[in-house]
């Protein structure tokens, strides 16, 4: 199942990755979008990987700055649990 097509097939495997890999879903196309230009394409997929990429970044940012909490909190109260 391929959810793009490019007509190059190596593109077209890479985008239908991503996508699976976001939660699978299936880009509908605006309507009246094959009149659009090619330039104007390609911003609108530059703009959906742009996005979704800083989205990722972002919270696998807030997911270290958890853990790195709560290894802080455990590291300071490292001597109270060991004399226990």
């Amino acid at each position: 199942m391929t959810l793009v097509k490019t007509g190059n097939e190596n593109i077209d495997s890479f985008f239908t990755q991503y996508l699976l890999m976001l939660g699978e879903f299936e880009i509908l196309e605006l309507e009246g979008m094959e009149t659009y230009p090619l330039i104007v394409k390609i911003l609108l997929w530059c703009y959906f990987f742009l996005a979704t990429f800083m989205t990722q970044v972002v919270f696998f940012n807030v997911l270290v700055a958890v853990i790195g909490e709560s290894y802080a909190e455990k590291w300071a109260d490292k001597d109270k649990y060991a004399l226990q």
